[in-house]
């Protein structure tokens, strides 16, 4: 792939070789730190193991399937709901998951999901008793780790799980809506 070449005013017949060597730079620079950016789709390049990293901003992430997948938040990355964790081993740390949809995201009965300082915020409080944040299927395993659940929710519940008890655990997380899980353990919440 040939470099572009930029079209740029000149100044005394001389170009400013600085300004695009501090340019390049500053591109490779960002590119190594491997962030998708808001808007982009989520790609994952190995068939498992792959670590992505949202930027801030407002993300979609309607299927996650792969394994070993680790779905890092950096600043405020804020992810719509609607979110299905397939049959994957999928860790999510510090996502911002916000929506209207019920739920904002579901696990599959094959997958195994750690919510790690993740927080998750309902945008309306149009809800129903069947109305949740999280679903858990029978055969699924979900823990939380220090998550936050915010919003208006006036009915329903947060966190609904299909199968065993001991198989969704809620361990140090903060609950500010009001309402209850549904056959979970919990560990400590505020």
């Amino acid at each position: 792939m040939s470099p572009k070449r930029e079209l740029l005013p000149r100044t005394n017949d001389r170009l400013p070789v600085k300004d695009y060597a501090e340019r390049d730079d500053v591109r490779k620079r960002v590119d190594a730190l491997g962030l998708t950016l808001a808007g982009e789709t989520l790609t994952e390049k190995a068939a498992r193991d792959n670590v992505v990293v949202l930027a801030p901003g407002v993300h979609t992430l309607p299927s996650v399937a792969t394994p070993g997948l680790l779905v890092e938040g950096f600043g405020r990355a804020l992810v719509k709901s609607g979110v299905l964790v397939g049959s994957a081993d999928v860790v999510f740390d510090g996502i911002h998951f916000a929506g209207v949809d019920s739920p904002i995201v579901t696990v599959a009965a094959a997958a195994r999901v750690v919510f790690r300082s993740c927080v998750f915020e309902r945008t309306d409080a149009r809800l129903s008793a069947a109305d949740n944040y999280v679903s858990v299927f029978a055969g699924g395993l979900a823990i939380f780790v220090g998550c936050v659940f915010r919003g208006a929710q006036t009915a329903g519940v947060i966190v609904t799980n299909a199968g065993g008890a001991a198989n969704v655990g809620i361990v140090g997380c903060s609950n500010r809506t009001g309402r209850a899980h549904n056959n979970v353990t919990t560990i400590f919440e505020v």
